[in-house]
């Protein structure tokens, strides 16, 4: 999951091979990077996501409930989503996050585009995009 979040963190709007390859390119062009600067991106991410969804971070809405599995899709559209919000922003939305969980239900009631790209063929490049973009403008336009 790690490797993952930081191959479509990286990359994720121009992600155009399967996901497999993606992250052998990754490790391949990553093996000298410096890990403290990754673990403290992965950190910062996973956190922020921790703050903001509470117990209910990449988890989906079911039945007026949360279904208690982590959803793979899911953690990819929070993680990258967040880790490309700034300190201010991700402090905004943690104070909020019942906004937060109810768009993320509207999310996922209302737009037919996301609930395919995190239910069907998530590993397609273009499902990643979709989804990462769709919590991403979500999470920016969020008004308490």
């Amino acid at each position: 999951m790690v490797l993952r979040f930081f191959t479509i963190q990286q990359d994720w709007e121009r992600l155009g091979k399967k996901i497999s390859i993606a992250m052998d390119d990754f490790m391949a062009e990553n093996r000298h990077r410096d890990t403290e600067r990754l673990r403290d991106i992965f950190t910062k991410s996973l956190n922020a996501c921790q703050n903001i969804w509470g117990q209910h971070a990449f988890e989906k809405p079911q039945n007026g409930g949360w279904r208690d599995q982590l959803i793979a899709p899911l953690y990819d559209a929070q993680m990258v989503a967040v880790s490309l919000l700034d300190d201010e922003r991700l402090e905004y939305l943690a104070q909020n996050s019942t906004a937060v969980l109810l768009e993320t239900v509207k999310l996922y009631s209302d737009d037919a585009d996301f609930l395919k790209s995190v239910s069907q063929a998530t590993g397609d490049t273009i499902a990643i995009r979709t989804r990462v973009s769709k919590m991403y403008d979500m999470l920016v336009n969020i008004e308490a």
